[in-house]
């Protein structure tokens, strides 16, 4: 990382690890999620899925539903049988003819109880006549295949992405790339090889689920409230559904608990709450999918089957790359067109190509959508695309970095799009990971496909495996923001920029302060929704911080010109002699504070305005025929991975990984916030490659919970480095920044596959990794109550007035007493940790704790701090980066609380096993480890190898050593 700048003066706006905005609400309990949302009057909705992954719907009777006392509505698709989608309109709002995959929404019922709308749900008679489920793209593609979508040539489309609508069975889309001539590029070539690479479904886990609240006033305007990171698009997508215009439709959003590609787009919920809050005006309506529904009805990254081709002469230059795509889009479009055409123009890797030839295409499957996913169909083609580099090395005899380095990309160079190149940084990164993973070998000494297994233990065999990524933008996409220079001096920020974990927010304030030359505490966000002025499409794909800090600055450079000139005016100066400094301006030996200059301008209060505006020509369209545009993309995010695996001779087991992920940020606005960033995205690579997965074989999902889906623990994580280089993009914003959020997950899977094969000679194509090569993952600490005592039940020092029984004690903190602090994310099977409170000073499982049988002292998040003072331990968390996206962080407090309690000077590896059962999918698990340690004021030891995300192997490699 360079320079620690966490602690840099606040007047350092740019460059400076400040802490993160919204830090301290969510480590005191106060942050309203979208689970949380809960207006008064609210009706509490559940929805009726389909049992199979295909059939027609011969029968849907809801008149035994609708005679459940409570019951307010309920709706089918023939209630409302129009269509969505964000690029193709093939989804109904709720499944009106046929059912197209397990878990499909077809009813939904709002009631004044959760228990009545379950009753409800049961009640609906539903029949079904079963069709040929077609789960897999082979299926699909057969000649006598049925059609999934017999009416699709009639689907509208919704945006033009520089792909092909090609009607054709069931493979509706198609990308092509053309540049130079492909055979001419093999018969050039030496050496030519070839392979297939497979990938699978992965879920985004994000461990806040989707939920939703909808309300129609009485003039038929309509309010929701969802954790999305776009709201301006689910805004767009919503008043086409329901025919209405924008100015009708309001989306407001609360903390968002992760997301990583989700929550952008109409989901069955979303349709569901909406239409039955058209039934009930007045009346909100909240719809919170469970974490089964999570996997069984939303989407996922998309399988791929790539049949991929490269060719070089025989001093190492690349002659030719042909690449042929297979993705497995589900039973709707969703986002796979622009996944498809992302892929497609980025399957070349950042290197100089002459001839290529990418044909991709899409297959409707009876199985759960592909939607958007952190990486955005870049993680599958880099796992094929860098493997193949290593396979052309050995079969060459050079050595893998020096066949990257001879054919990267640079400055000038013409990708095969036909874009001239420039900021380019991959080989900034690939040097940065190079250099931290041992001495390079001289030119010509590199021996196969990544660098030579050496000696370790006993039986064990370390090798490291390399690979290269790069990574587009969403485009086309405009951003605009507002800046007030209030009459107090401050400045209020107006920003479509949504705060998913990333840190967007905080850096907006950066980039803001900066421009107005205030310190980042003078600069607040108005709120995130669709009522303020300004617009983006989405906090999503890399954009947030070159699109929308883009807008940011340029509003507030508005502000600041507007000011300048005032000041010249009343300082009888020249602009060029006015200087602005820590909200102050001064010429000529005099001195105004912004709030007096401008009081003494106005004659009295007065206000600044400025506007900006990102995005709007800054791409060329991309050719469908062809696929090559001069620009397709406002930048390039870079990114290099090097993994060094132990692996044991004799089980062929890994015993030891460190990871080390090199990322370009052009200019890291908020050096802390980048490398949350780059860990959390290289801990996703990691469980995309070895133990996340999701199997359709019988068209339900395999897994419908995280019990059974297996995203990195603490205790499973791998050692991991981050490192951040800057090659300033032009026209970034703050000196040239661009988007790191996804790209350091994209070359981890095919850095870790290189490594196994340069350790053990054996190339794996498939992901995930087969399950045999990893330890077996320890089971996480119980959390559950110590021997009850007699005696009543005290919360935060206070005794609950009633308890109903049954309930657990989560739906008591949360529904009874509004301690929402308390979170829930996986259906009581009591994995996650969210709901972890302390009860006699032992953490214990809210969700699997029956209340009206639990007696003792209670605490949750909300009664660490005091009143003006966080905790010592809420404190560590904001100063050192454990808050991302804070949904576990209420859980991850009390267990450490409840460790420190006991353990007041624990060892790193005593905070990582009491911690292993707290899940975070953001990856903080470095940052939250050095918290509770800086907490319990015990000095650091030197890591372990592999702890909490330092380098080297893991608890569980430890344990097999």
């Amino acid at each position: 990382m360079g320079k620690d700048r966490r602690h840099a003066a606040a007047s350092d706006a740019l460059g400076a690890s400040l802490p993160r905005l919204d830090a301290v609400p969510k480590v005191t309990g106060a942050a309203e999620y979208g689970v949380d949302v809960a207006p008064p009057g609210v009706l509490t909705a559940r929805v009726l899925t389909s049992p199979l992954p295909a059939a027609r719907i011969r029968r849907l009777d809801t008149s035994r539903a609708r005679r459940v006392p409570g019951v307010r509505a309920v709706v089918t698709g023939a209630d409302w049988p129009r269509r969505h989608g964000p690029f193709v309109r093939d989804q109904p709002a709720l499944a009106f003819d046929q059912v197209r995959h397990y878990g499909e929404v077809v009813a939904a019922v709002a009631a004044e109880t959760e228990e009545a709308a379950a009753e409800a749900v049961e009640r609906i008679e539903a029949e079904y006549e079963p069709l040929p489920a077609l789960l897999t793209p082979e299926e699909a593609l057969a000649g006598d295949a049925r059609l999934i979508h017999p009416g699709w040539r009639h689907y509208e489309l919704t945006g033009a992405l520089g792909i092909r609508f090609d009607p054709h069975g069931n493979s509706p889309f198609r990308f092509r790339l053309r540049a130079g001539d492909a055979e001419a590029g093999l018969a050039a070539a030496d050496v030519v090889v070839e392979d297939t690479y497979t990938t699978s479904f992965v879920q985004h886990a994000h461990l806040e689920p989707h939920a939703v609240v909808a309300r129609f006033d009485p003039a038929g305007a309509l309010t929701v409230w969802q954790a999305t990171p776009g709201p301006h698009t689910l805004r767009a997508m919503l008043a086409e559904l329901c025919d209405l215009p924008l100015n009708k439709v309001t989306v407001r959003v609360p903390y968002v608990g992760g997301a990583f590609g989700a929550k952008m787009y109409l989901r069955a919920l979303n349709p569901a709450a909406v239409l039955l809050a058209r039934c009930v005006p007045g009346r909100p309506v909240r719809l919170v999918f469970t974490r089964a529904q999570e996997f069984t009805s939303a989407t996922g990254r998309m399988p791929m089957r790539i049949r991929m081709r490269t060719g070089a002469r025989r001093d190492g230059t690349l002659t030719v790359r042909e690449v042929a795509i297979v993705g497995e889009q589900g039973a709707y479009a969703d986002a796979a067109p622009l996944i498809l055409r992302n892929c497609g123009y980025g399957s070349p890797g950042p290197y100089r190509i002459p001839h290529v030839r990418v044909d991709a295409r899409l297959v409707y499957t009876n199985r759960l959508p592909a939607g958007a996913m952190r990486g955005l169909g870049t993680p599958q083609t880099c796992w094929a695309g860098e493997q193949q580099i290593d396979t052309l090395a050995a079969e060459l005899g050079i050595g893998p970095l020096e066949l990257r380095r001879h054919n990267l990309l640079r400055d000038g160079d013409v990708s095969a799009t036909g874009e001239v190149m420039r900021d380019v940084g991959a080989r900034a990164c690939l040097d940065a990971v190079a250099a931290r993973t041992g001495p390079a070998p001289q030119p010509g000494t590199e021996l196969g496909p990544g660098r030579p297994p050496r000696a370790g233990p006993a039986g064990v065999r370390r090798a490291t495996g390399y690979a290269l990524a790069w990574k587009s933008a969403l485009a086309p996409a405009v951003s605009f923001a507002t800046v007030r220079l209030l009459h107090d001096g401050s400045a209020e920020v107006a920003c479509a920029a949504v705060d998913n974990g990333q840190g967007a927010r905080t850096a907006m304030a950066q980039i803001a302060a900066a421009a107005l030359s205030l310190p980042p505490g003078r600069i607040h966000l108005a709120d995130t929704d669709t009522s303020s002025p300004s617009f983006d499409r989405g906090s999503t794909a890399s954009r947030t911080t070159f699109a929308v800090g883009g807008a940011v600055q340029a509003a507030a450079r508005s502000v600041a010109a507007q000011l300048r000139a005032i000041a010249a005016t009343e300082l009888h100066a020249t602009e060029a002699e006015v200087v602005m400094a820590q909200g102050t301006v001064g010429a000529r030996g005099r001195h105004l504070s912004y709030a007096a200059l401008l009081a003494r301008h106005f004659q009295g209060p007065g206000e600044l305005l400025g506007h900006g505006r990102t995005g709007h020509g800054t791409t060329t369209p991309i050719d469908p025929h062809t696929g090559r545009s001069t620009r397709p993309t406002p930048f390039w995010s870079y990114a290099a991975a090097a993994v060094t695996t132990g692996v044991d001779t004799a089980t062929g087991r890994i015993t030891s990984a460190g990871l080390t992920v090199a990322v370009d940020a052009g200019r890291a606005v908020n050096p802390l916030a980048c490398e949350q960033q780059v860990i959390g995205a290289a801990l996703q690579g990691w469980g995309m490659a070895t133990t996340e997965h999701v199997g359709f074989s019988t068209g339900r999902p395999d897994a419908v919970g995280l019990g059974e889906y297996c995203i990195p623990t603490m205790t499973g994580a791998p050692g991991i480095e981050a490192v951040v280089v800057e090659t300033p993009t032009a026209d970034g914003p703050a000196g040239g920044a661009r988007g790191i959020g996804e790209i350091g997950l994209v070359p981890v899977p095919a850095a870790l596959g290189n490594a196994l094969h340069a350790a053990t000679g054996t190339r794996h194509t498939a992901l995930p990794l087969p399950a045999d090569l990893f330890p077996e993952r320890p089971a996480p600490p119980a959390g559950q109550p110590p021997a009850r005592a007699a005696g009543p039940l005290i919360v935060n020092g206070r005794e609950p007035a009633e308890i109903p029984p049954g309930m657990s004690l989560l739906r008591l903190l949360r529904e009874r007493l509004a301690l929402t602090g308390t979170k829930a994310g996986c259906d009581a099977e009591g994995v996650c940790g969210t709901c972890t409170v302390l009860l006699d000073g032992h953490p214990v499982r809210a969700c699997r704790t029956p209340a009206a049988r639990t007696a003792g002292t209670v605490r949750t998040v909300e009664d660490l701090a005091r009143p003006g003072e966080l905790s010592r331990l809420q404190q560590a968390f904001v100063d050192h980066g454990a808050v991302q996206c804070g949904y576990c962080a209420p859980g991850m407090l009390m267990a450490a609380t409840a460790l420190l309690e006991h353990t007041p000077r624990p060892s790193r590896d005593q905070v990582r096993r009491h911690l292993a059962g707290n899940l975070c999918r953001c990856g903080a698990y470095t940052h939250i480890v050095d918290a509770v340690l800086a907490a319990a004021e015990t000095p650091s030891p030197p890591a372990a190898e592999g702890s909490d995300g330092r380098p080297g192997p893991t608890r569980q490699d430890e344990e097999s050593q």
